[in-house]
Order: structure tokens, then sequence, then C-alpha cells
């Protein structure tokens, strides 16, 4: 591969960390005119919302590039299913675009776009010299979407936990109150999350104790969007409770992979475990975590509920790893006029 396809791939991994993590991989895209100029730029923003490569030509026609002379680089092959959004390959092959450059297969149900688009003509490349992306570039080519990619060949959904703490690591006080521990824009972010995602759970015990509804509000408590609803845990739920509806999907939590495994039979891709301690602690040990999301309020309490609680480890070989994950706002942004923190981790990746 030649440096100006190196740099637009290198601009492509950029774009893509402007997009969120949920049911969706990260992707970028950029479009390089006749002369090898980087002349577009696009980033998949989210679920139901057009994909990288669609917002990376639309940009170019808008610029006037030729596209019939041009190359689109991009981080994931372009996806050859019909879902929320028509297939990448397709709006590809009509605009024209002679070559195509991608990083990564998709090996999901998905992918396909690159036969796709050489049957109709089109030069399809995956781009096998990382070694001439910047160091920063390659590592992110890596980790982009290795949870993700995981995810999909254990056959389950994507799973965020999310946690509200004070800065001592405590989600509720020793009363068992927690309303509020962060201010009203974390809560807001919070609901923005929920939006995003197919499903959100919490334990039986917090169910019994909080009675959540687990929809997606605006700022005035109007309901927006009602993912589906998931209990762990088996005990009775409280008669006409928010959550003691059939509609509420029942799992027993005592095998979490079976269980994920099950919502993903019923098309959950993407679930946020919203707790309380205990349940994102199990996922915590199993690693069944592939973000980690802490509203953090810059408040002590000294003792309570911990966010996190589970047998430490002997060693310090033998602890957690994680890496501020810079997609979405970033490893950390400060939320509205309070001293709140938007916390966002994923797993180092130990396999490939």
């Amino acid at each position: 591969m030649n440096e100006p396809t190196a740099g637009a791939m290198a601009e492509a991994l950029q774009q893509a960390l402007r997009g969120t993590r949920t049911r969706n991989p990260l992707v970028g895209a950029a479009v390089l005119d006749r002369d090898g100029n980087l002349a577009a730029t696009g980033f998949h923003p989210g679920a139901g919302s057009p994909h990288a490569e669609v917002n990376a030509l639309a940009a170019a026609r808008a610029a006037g590039i030729d596209l019939s002379k041009a190359t689109l680089v991009v981080t994931l092959e372009p996806c050859a299913h019909h879902g929320t959004t028509p297939p990448c390959a397709e709006t590809i092959a009509r605009a024209g675009i002679p070559r195509v450059v991608f990083l990564a297969s998709d090996p999901t149900e998905a992918g396909g776009g690159a036969d796709f688009l050489r049957e109709r003509g089109v030069t399809v490349e995956k781009y096998d010299d990382e070694s001439r992306l910047p160091a920063d570039s390659r590592l992110l080519a890596e980790q982009l979407n290795a949870r993700w990619f995981r995810a999909k060949r254990e056959q389950r959904p994507f799973v965020i936990a999310k946690s509200a703490r004070t800065f001592d690591g405590y989600i509720a006080a020793r009363d068992g109150s927690s309303k509020w521990i962060t201010n009203a824009a974390a809560r807001s972010d919070a609901h923005v999350l929920r939006s995003r995602v197919d499903a959100i759970a919490v334990g039986a015990a917090t169910a019994l104790t909080d009675n959540p509804r687990l929809t997606a509000r605006d700022t005035s408590e109007r309901t927006l969007v009602r993912p589906a609803r998931v209990v762990f845990g088996m005990r009775s739920l409280r008669p006409g409770s928010h959550l003691d509806d059939p509609a509420t999907i029942r799992l027993s939590g005592a095998h979490l992979a079976s269980d994920l495994r099950h919502l993903y039979r019923k098309g959950v891709r993407s679930l946020l475990i919203e707790g309380g301690g205990k349940l994102v602690s199990s996922f915590l040990r199993a690693r069944l975590v592939d973000q980690f999301i802490s509203y953090v309020a810059a408040d002590l309490m000294g003792s309570g509920n911990p966010a996190v609680s589970f047998p430490g480890v002997d060693s310090i070989g033998e602890r957690q790893s994680w890496m501020w994950d810079p997609s979405g706002m970033g490893a950390s942004a400060w939320l509205g006029t309070g001293a709140d923190l938007n916390l966002r981790l994923q797993t180092i990746p130990k396999e490939g």
C-alpha cells in the first residue's frame, strides 16, 4: 500500500472514534481523489444512522470530487446485508467508486461486501501493511473493535456495564439511599446511553428495592425509547411494579454466558447492565463486560454499597487490566457544571 492510502487509513481510524459503542462496531472512512489527496471523511454515529462509507461519499460529492476516479478507504469491510439501513456495498457500487481498501473483515452476517463489490468490477483490497501506519494508529487498528468481534464470535450481546458512584466507589449509602449520587447532566447522559442499546438489565434485588422503569427518558421524564428489559435472578417481583410485566425477560443468572447466548437468540445485540453492584460484579468476575462506563461524583461516603465487589486477586499479575476507551466522549469528560466525570473503559484484548 502507498503512503496516501496509509494516511487515509490513519484518518479513517480517527474518524471511527467519533462513533458510539453499542450494537454496532466503530467504523470510519476516507476518500482519496484521483491524485491521492484526502478529499473527504465520514464515520458511523450509531445504530440506525448512515454508515461511515455513506457519509464519506456524501461529503466527497459535496466537495465536487469525481468518484469515478477516487478510492474509498474504510476501517471495516463494507456491509452487504439489509438492516436498519441499506447495504453499504450497494451504495458504493452505485457511486461508481473503482477501488476500495478495507482494514478488517466483517465476521458477522453483515459481511460479504468485498465479494459483492468484486463481482461488480470494483477493485477491493484488504489493507495488509499496518507497518506504514503511525504507532498510535497501529494500536487503534488492533483494539478498535476487538471486544465487539469477540462478542460476535461468542454469539452474545456486546455488554456494557454502567455505574454511578461516589469518588470512593459507592453506589448507595448504608441505608440503601442513592438518589441522587450524580448530577442531572450525568443522569441525562445515562438516558442517552439507554436509548442506544437493545436491552437493559438489573438484578432481582435492585428490581425489588428501586422499582426501576429501565426506559430512556428526556429531562421532563417523557419516555422516548423502551429497550427490552431483563431481570437476573428468579425472586418474585412486587405485583404492579414497573418490571412485573410478561414482557420482562427473566433469567436465573446462574450461568451468565448461557443467559447471554439466550438473549442473542432473541435478537439482543447490545446489553446495558445497570446494576446493582452484585450483578455488575458477577459480569466482571466472568469477564463478560466489553465496556465499563462509570459516572463519578466528587463525593465521599466512606461506606455503603460498593460499585464493584468480588473476591480479590492474590497476585498483581492476576488483576483485570483495562484501558481508557477513546470513543464517544473520550477517556473522561466533565458532565455539566458540577464535578461529575464520565469514565469509559474497555478491557485490553488478549486475543487477536
